[in-house]
């Protein structure tokens, strides 16, 4: 996947989506890839940027993976960080991989359980864990919830 967007991104979007276009008629798509193309060729222009972003990215997994080896040793079960990393990183392949499951419900909590017990990671711990990053996504990942809607008190006949 990665050799094709590689692929992909040196030929550039609009040529594909241009001959695209042209081979099934649709204009609309032509003038959208050279817009596209224009949008992306200012984006990989400034190399700085794109660097510092990919910079930011790795930094989050790392961050991740750290939060990861910190619950399991909070949870009683130290692990090696580089198993943390790379249980981290499978749990968020997966819930990537199952984008159209709201929140990754359940998808999450299996991913660990899974891949933690491949790792060496016991499943209670592995499901502990996922269930602590849970919590930690009900609270952080759901502004509209502290604010708005949410604040409100609701009682059970409402």
């Amino acid at each position: 996947m990665l050799a094709a967007f590689v692929v992909v991104q040196r030929l550039g979007v609009a040529a594909i989506l241009r001959r695209l276009g042209a081979w099934i008629g649709a204009a609309n798509l032509v003038s959208a890839a050279l817009d596209l193309d224009r949008e992306l060729t200012t984006i990989y222009g400034n190399r700085l940027r794109v660097a510092c972003a990919a910079m930011m990215h790795f930094a989050g997994w790392a961050l991740g993976g750290a939060e990861t080896w910190i619950g399991c040793r909070l949870l009683g079960v130290p692990i090696a960080l580089d198993v943390a990393v790379a249980l981290e990183c499978a749990v968020f392949a997966m819930r990537s991989a199952a984008f159209p499951v709201p929140s990754g419900l359940g998808v999450q909590e299996g991913g660990y359980a899974m891949i933690g017990a491949f790792l060496g990671v016991p499943p209670e711990t592995a499901l502990a864990l996922a269930l602590v990053k849970r919590g930690r996504d009900l609270i952080l990942a759901n502004p509209s919830y502290w604010h708005g809607k949410g604040s409100k008190h609701y009682s059970a006949a409402s």
